[in-house]
């Protein structure tokens, strides 16, 4: 008996197992090429740093002294690398000392290079005069050929792929032959045996298989085999004696069926008419299906009605909370006026512009109207916001925002609630922190409400600071921390919505509605960031504003690859 190669059981079991194991392999050499190429990358990025730390210092000289063959040799020492394509040395008016370029040598492997990165890649680093740091005589630009530096990459992906292809096809060679002897060749020898057997003989042969095969599946189908062949044959024996049996029965058993069909007459009859009483059930069902379809388009009719009305109702809902918004906003307008008016009289009798007040009791009576009033004004200036926000007419005016400076100004703004209060505040800001590119009027308002927040719930003599830095993945991170009452997990999420306050601490003790928090989440979602909280009761808190990366932008005077600009 002779099998396909394609269709033996060998070939399909190790088929399987090398599309499973060149699989898996494939996805681990690709989790591999990438881990090495980000460890590649980031060793090239650091080692071409050190090289122009190297090259700085003589090419200031050069460009400091205008000496042409000094950084002639700045220049040819830095193509001495094979990766570095061209290098310039420029002054501060713009004019060349020195450059040199070399051809780019093709490559096999260009192409994948152009794929996953920038093929060629500039760096640029000022030049700086050791006398005086603020001045930049001139630049060092450098061309990096990505495809030259990532070759020993590439050479050892292509092992490693060749090794796995060559790893998967040895497995495939020995899973063959492992499942051929193992199951191919047993099975086929035993089939020999199998068709060899004749059931009409007693000694017509049985079933065989390799005594290591003896107490393993193939004996299993052996034993099954020669049991069902031995009752093949007693069964055959036993058709041989009926058939003699058969003979004598046979006038007997004519005389029995001429009996048995008028007997199966009967049963016809009955048949008839129990499938005429089949029919009218049958009848009688399709009525009543007819009769349930008829109540389920009822109902169908009645729940798209009720999605109609659900829809209508959703959008009066929508129109509902727009006008809301417009009233808000309307109103905030028209409370804003009289209240300035407020502001600027009491602002006006509390300096004393137009003479001294004789009674002290005024004095203080017009301090509190002051408080209130601006109180009161900051209040509807947050309500104008957040009707502004959710009517979607709240927009932003980006430009290059320097946190430090106004981190010191929020700090400098809240400064005489902090000595009310005996409150240590600080600020801690790496000297190189980058730029925000934000709107600074509400970068300045979200930090002024974390800062009133933490100001309002933090007790006597307690602390709180302010720190900016760059996050893992390059975006700007504010984060405010107090050693106040905190705020219990289950509200923390409920503060973050409008008027949302926890009860034990923010409306039985302290002034406001609630609008803070929210507002803050409001602009940070403007700006494309989020708002994280972390706190429990007697814990203190920690409010952390993350903006995205694309918001960071690099100090000038700082060496910036092109990546970066």
């Amino acid at each position: 008996m002779s099998l396909r190669f394609r269709d033996r059981i060998s070939f399909k079991l190790a088929r399987t197992g090398v599309i499973l194991a060149f699989l898996i392999g494939l996805l681990l050499s690709c989790v591999q090429l990438y881990w090495d190429y980000r460890e590649q990358v980031a060793a090239h990025d650091a080692f071409i740093k050190r090289i122009l730390a190297v090259a700085q210092p003589p090419a200031s000289r050069a460009v400091h002294i205008l000496d042409e063959d000094l950084a002639a040799e700045v220049v040819n020492g830095l193509l001495e690398y094979h990766f570095i394509k061209s290098a310039e040395i420029y002054d501060d008016l713009g004019i060349e000392l020195a450059r040199r370029e070399r051809d780019v040598e093709p490559s096999k492997s260009r192409w994948i290079t152009r794929k996953i990165t920038d093929e060629f890649r500039t760096y640029t680093v000022p030049l700086k005069v050791a006398a005086s740091q603020s001045v930049e005589p001139g630049r060092l630009t450098i061309t990096v050929d990505r495809d030259a530096a990532l070759s020993d990459f590439f050479g050892r992906s292509m092992f490693l792929l060749a090794s796995g292809l060559i790893r998967n096809m040895v497995l495939v060679l020995l899973l063959f032959a492992a499942y051929y002897f193992l199951i191919t060749k047993p099975l086929v020898r035993l089939a020999e045996s199998i068709s060899r057997i004749d059931p009409e003989r007693e000694d017509g042969g049985k079933a065989y298989v390799n005594p290591r095969h003896a107490d393993d599946e193939l004996g299993l189908v052996a034993r099954v085999t020669n049991n069902f062949v031995s009752s093949i044959r007693q069964l055959l024996l036993e058709r041989r004696q009926a058939e003699q049996a058969l003979i004598h029965a046979r006038d007997d058993l004519e005389q029995r069926v001429r009996e048995r069909t008028r007997e199966l007459q009967h049963e016809v009859d009955q048949r008839r008419h129990a499938q005429d009483a089949l029919k009218k059930a049958n009848l009688s069902l399709e009525n009543r299906v007819e009769e349930r379809t008829s109540e389920l388009r009822a109902e169908i009719m009645e729940r798209k009605k009720a999605e109609v009305q659900l829809l209508g109702a959703k959008e009066a809902a929508e129109t509902a909370n727009r006008t809301k918004s417009e009233f808000l906003a309307n109103m905030s307008h028209e409370l804003r006026t009289p209240l300035n008016a407020v502001i600027g009289f009491s602002t006006i009798m509390t300096e004393e512009m137009f003479g001294p007040m004789q009674n002290d009791k005024y004095r203080e009576y017009a301090e509190d109207i002051l408080n209130s009033s601006s109180h009161l004004l900051k209040l509807i200036g947050d309500i104008l916001d957040v009707s502004k926000i959710e009517a979607g007419e709240l927009g932003l005016s980006e430009e290059v925002v320097d946190l430090e400076d106004l981190g010191q100004s929020c700090l400098r703004t809240v400064e005489s609630f902090l000595k009310q209060g005996n409150l240590n505040a600080s600020m801690d800001v790496p000297d190189d922190m980058p730029w925000l590119y934000a709107d600074p009027v509400r970068v300045r308002q979200i930090l002024l409400n974390l800062l009133s927040n933490a100001v309002k719930f933090t007790p006597d003599h307690g602390d709180i600071i302010v720190r900016m830095a760059v996050s893992n993945l390059g975006g700007i991170t504010i984060t405010v921390q107090d050693t106040g009452c905190g705020i219990p997990k289950d509200m923390i999420g409920h503060v973050l919505e409008p008027f949302g306050q926890a009860d034990h601490v923010f409306s039985r003790s302290h002034d406001g509605v609630g609008l803070g928090l929210s507002l803050t989440k409001f602009l940070m979602e403007l700006h494309g960031g989020t708002i994280e909280i972390e706190s429990d009761v007697g814990e203190g808190t920690t409010v952390r504003a993350s903006f995205p990366p694309e918001r960071t932008r690099i100090r000038q005077g700082t060496i910036a690859t092109e990546d970066h600009l």
